[in-house]
């Protein structure tokens, strides 16, 4: 039965310093999901974190938030290895946001800056598409959030939907019509295009 199945050894590096690294279970069989619990100690981030097969071959691993990540088990043992980074500036925190990614400097001073907060406690989701929502309160937030009163034309815009207060405001500065009189599509895909015009009709309002 599965029970004869067998077993293969998940090695952690005992060069690992800054921070700690735990796997559950130690051992697993072929495609048994294997967890990986990282915490960087104070002061730290993660920066790095790679699991190899006995050929060499990294593994995939799946980011589950809060330090956790999974991979699932190849038939052979596995290496894990992490690096954490220390003075790191303030709002460095996300972990899918090494210092070498070409936007590092730029996220960070949108952080700084309370335009983004990212995608949760450590990660920033480079990759990941923009709605036009996001976008306009980006822009927004960019200007220091200045209160607009009034309602937004749009009917796809809830007054307590929390880019309710960009849309208005990107309105009033000519930034955005919508996609037509009544609709803005607030969780539309935000294209390079659509993006590079809200940024130049937003040049006088920023």
């Amino acid at each position: 039965g599965s029970d004869d199945a067998p077993s293969y050894r998940i090695e952690v590096s005992a060069q690992i310093s800054g921070g700690t690294v735990k796997v559950t279970p130690t051992s697993a069989s072929e495609n048994q999901r294997v967890t990986i619990t990282v915490k960087p100690v104070a002061g730290y981030q993660l920066e790095t974190l790679k699991v190899t097969d006995s050929k060499g071959s990294e593994i995939r691993l799946t980011d589950q938030g809060n330090g956790k990540y999974t991979f699932s088990m190849p038939g052979s043992k596995v290496f894990v290895e992490a690096f954490f980074t220390s003075g790191a500036p303030s709002g460095s925190r996300f972990a899918d946001v090494p210092s070498s990614l070409y936007c590092y400097d730029a996220v960070q001073w949108a952080v700084e800056q309370g335009i983004t907060s990212g995608t949760g406690a450590t990660a920033f989701s480079p990759n990941a598409v923009v709605t036009r929502g996001q976008i306009a309160t980006f822009l927004w937030r960019a200007a220091g959030s200045p209160a607009v009163n009034g309602e937004s034309p749009f009917r796809d815009v809830p007054a307590d939907a929390y880019y309710a207060g960009a849309v208005r405001w990107a309105v009033r500065h000519g930034i955005t019509t919508g996609v037509d009189a009544v609709s803005f599509r607030p969780d539309g895909g935000c294209t390079r295009g659509h993006l590079v015009s809200f940024l130049y009709r937003g040049r006088d309002g920023m």
